[in-house]
């Protein structure tokens, strides 16, 4: 056998490691060129975008949503119109097409007065500046084109016949960003305005690192839900919306296609230093969720919440109290009742709640709250020194504050309630008028059992910590109560869109330091039986 030459042997060796060196280099340079521009991108967004919606500009995904209903009811007929013209007017363009293929396209969302416009925004490789995309567009004779004016950045606007709406953009230093908004554009210009912050725009870089085979991704960042959501309501965000005070948490949601459903799941991470009602269910397994058989079919919406360990949930929740300065004058309430009735609530009421507590809402605007027992008439006995009889089977709390102090934020709303046991169930109102309806009509007409929910539920994950339910359909005089006219008018149109959505679900379920996530929006849901008998057929 022949021995290879040694200087062979060393040669070949080092050809190859500079060759794996210079694949490699090129590579990494590559993706971080990349992600340099997609940082431009982002910091061009403002910091009132609490959504972000983020594709790729590909004509797979254009494909995808092209007959994709479901995406046209969200974003209604108007903004349909202006994706539609605006992809005809950005991407009809061989020069930008192949310029821009497979570039992350980020759309933001931004409340203003009455209506939510978009921004779009999309890294552009860094040797194409504002000059070569006009070029470009100019091509285009039915598009009227002209330099914008005034003081400030320099952009551009184009008029869009299809539409009979002016298009505002600025492309240049790596970034193509434009809407149909002039002020939204020309917030997203100003440089010394705020913008998205660094733990948001980071999220979002790694996501696009990690999710490749996804048609689309969602990005929430609820330190900005308060203030966003106060755009669209009447008045301040409270009540079930205060949950999000404090909530120092990002949504990475992918989506997952389904022709007759909005589906997105993925991760929340949250600040866990940061102290939030929320971030309390982190300390607790998920648990199944059957509270919820208890609900009207006229319920509007839910918010159930599942603990596996109360003992170690209601430790917790005094720390957050003590650090609210709540906590004293709430066990000077406990203490007060022990005084004055005999009852020692830690010693004889604590131990019959059970793993579930819930609040909904039903049509008229009815609000309750409910809490699942381990033994409802053993309880009964000893809620009776604390609370007098109001009529048959209801009663009243005497004493404030019991359900905030053991239950938190969810509960806060019910100071000194009106309550019921049925069963293993305790009912909460403030409405003795409420409760008295609730009990009446109790097991009657449930929502369980409606052919469409059950179809809906089936898609729902039976194990969470919080999960929250809307009907739709059973929702309009809360969207008209809640909700600005003109953002209430889009949800209780007749026309075919957004009330052909069923009901939406949004779920976290306790996974570390982390929550995972699932959002579910059902879209012209067929009862179960029809589907069967249309399956047959």
């Amino acid at each position: 056998m022949k021995a290879y030459p040694m200087n062979k042997i060393i040669l070949t060796t080092v050809f190859l490691t500079v060759a794996v060196f210079t694949v490699a280099y090129l590579y990494f340079s590559n993706i971080s060129a990349g992600n340099r521009n997609n940082d431009k991108a982002l910091s061009v967004i403002p910091n009132d975008a609490s959504i972000i919606f983020e594709f790729k500009n590909d004509q797979s995904i254009y494909e995808l949503f092209s007959d994709y209903t479901v995406f046209d009811a969200v974003i209604g007929k108007q903004k349909q119109d202006e994706i539609k013209a605006l992809k005809s007017f950005l991407f009809s363009f061989g020069p930008f097409i192949q310029a821009t293929q497979g570039k992350s396209i980020y759309l933001s969302f931004h409340p203003l007065a009455d209506s939510v416009s978009f921004l779009w925004t999309m890294p552009l490789p860094e040797n194409i500046d504002s000059r070569e995309v006009s070029e470009i567009l100019t091509k285009n004779k039915t598009i009227i084109f002209r330099e914008g004016t005034g003081a400030g950045p320099v952009y551009s606007e184009t008029y869009i016949p299809s539409v009979k709406k002016t298009f505002y953009f600025q492309a240049g230093q790596g970034v193509l960003s434009g809407s149909f908004s002039k002020p939204l554009l020309q917030n997203s210009m100003d440089t010394k305005g705020p913008k998205i912050d660094e733990e948001m725009a980071n999220e979002i870089m790694k996501a696009n690192q990690q999710n490749q085979n996804t048609p689309a991704t969602i990005f929430i960042n609820f330190r900005n839900s308060v203030p966003f959501l106060a755009k669209f309501l009447k008045g301040k965000p409270d009540g079930s919306f205060s949950l999000l005070n404090n909530f120092n948490a990002i949504a990475t949601l992918n989506m997952n296609f389904k022709s007759d459903a909005l589906m997105f799941n993925g991760i929340t991470t949250t600040d866990t230093i940061k102290q939030n009602y929320i971030n309390l269910f982190l300390h607790q397994k998920a648990v199944k969720n059957p509270i919820k058989r208890i609900l009207p079919d006229n319920t509007s919406n839910f918010i159930s919440y599942g603990i596996s360990d109360y003992e170690a949930f209601h430790n917790d929740l005094k720390k957050l109290l003590k650090l609210r300065n709540e906590l004293e004058q709430l066990t000077a309430f406990m203490i007060s009742i022990r005084e004055e009735s005999g009852i020692n609530t830690d010693r004889d009421i604590k131990k019959y709640w059970d793993q579930e507590f819930m609040t909904f809402q039903l049509s008229t605007q009815e609000k309750f709250g409910a809490i699942h027992l381990t033994n409802g008439r053993q309880l009964q006995f000893f809620m009776e020194p604390i609370s007098t009889e109001y009529s048959e089977g209801i009663r009243h709390i005497e004493y404030p504050g019991i359900f905030y102090y053991y239950f938190g934020d969810a509960f806060k709303q019910f100071n000194k309630p009106f309550y019921a046991i049925i069963e293993n169930h305790m009912i909460l109102s403030n409405s003795p008028g409420s409760l008295r309806r609730y009990v009446d009509r109790y097991s009657q007409n449930l929502l369980v059992s409606d052919e469409r929910f059950m179809d809906f539920d089936q898609y729902v994950a039976d194990r969470s910590n919080i999960s929250i339910f809307v009907h739709n359909k059973n929702s309009q005089s809360n969207y008209t109560s809640n909700l600005k006219s003109a953002y209430a008018k889009n949800l209780n149109s007749s026309t075919k869109g957004q009330k052909d959505f069923y009901g939406f679900s949004y779920q976290w379920t306790s996974e570390s330091d982390h929550f995972f996530t699932n959002f579910y929006a059902g879209y012209s849901q067929v009862p179960v039986q029809n589907t069967i008998l249309d399956t047959n057929n």
